[in-house]
Order: C-alpha cells, then sequence, then structure tokens
C-alpha cells in the first residue's frame, strides 16, 4: 500500500479545483450563450410566422418548430447539469452559426456573415475550452 503525502493531496485538491473553476466558467459561458441563442432564434422565427403570408409564413412555421426544438434542447444542460448534452449543444449551435454566416455571404450582407461567423468562433472556442478542462 502506497503511503501518500499531505502535500500530494494538496496538489491533486487543488489541481481538481481549478479544473472546476474553469469547467464552471466554460459551462456558464456556453449555457448562457446557447439558451440565448435558441430563444433569439425561436422569437425571430415565431415573429416571421405571424408576420408573412403563404408559402412564406409556412417556411416560418417550419422554421418555428425546428428552433422551439433547439430551445426546448438547450434548458437540458441546465436542468440536468450533463456536460455531454451541453457540448452537443455547442455543436449544434456552431453548425447554426456557421450556416447563418453562409446565408449572410449569399445574400452579401456583411453583418449577417461576420455576426453569425464570430459567434460560431467563439463558441467554438469555448467548446474546446469546456473540453480541455472536463477531467
Amino acid at each position: 500500500m502506497e503511503r501518500t503525502s499531505v502535500s500530494d493531496m494538496r496538489e491533486w485538491y487543488c489541481d481538481r479545483s481549478y479544473h472546476r473553476i474553469s469547467n464552471d466558467r466554460a459551462v456558464h459561458l456556453l449555457r448562457v450563450n446557447y439558451g440565448d441563442q435558441c430563444n433569439q432564434s425561436l422569437g425571430f422565427s415565431i415573429a416571421a410566422a405571424l408576420g408573412a403570408t403563404g408559402t412564406a409564413r409556412t417556411m416560418a412555421l417550419y422554421a418555428s418548430a425546428r428552433s422551439m426544438a433547439l430551445a426546448v434542447a438547450s434548458a437540458v444542460p441546465f436542468l440536468t447539469g450533463s456536460t455531454e448534452w451541453l457540448q452537443a449543444m455547442a455543436w449544434s449551435m456552431i453548425i447554426v452559426q456557421a450556416c447563418d454566416a453562409v446565408i449572410g455571404t449569399t445574400i452579401k450582407d456583411r453583418m449577417k456573415t461576420f455576426g453569425p461567423a464570430g459567434t460560431a468562433l467563439l463558441n467554438l472556442v469555448a467548446l474546446i475550452w469546456l473540453s480541455q478542462t472536463v477531467p
């Protein structure tokens, strides 16, 4: 049986505490960011559904249904504390933001290109940070 010194235990505890603090910050950043993005997307799609007619309304209703699913799914990490679920939601929102940036490029709108692209990049950085701090 191996003896563990007090300094070894202190080093292990401090190392674990550092990872927990870093992990908590990354988790908080991702939770707030994704919850906000999902709810914002849901709000825009509902507004579009209420203001549109014909085919545009049908498309807006489909967008609302998908935004509602993402909004509900984004609540799961808050309710369960699941880091894995948070990472899955992070990837899904990075993909959504990257697609939004492509759409912004297609319609030649700089704000609709660089805003989502920047958000996707920051989310990717936060996701990498979280992945590195999860023990």
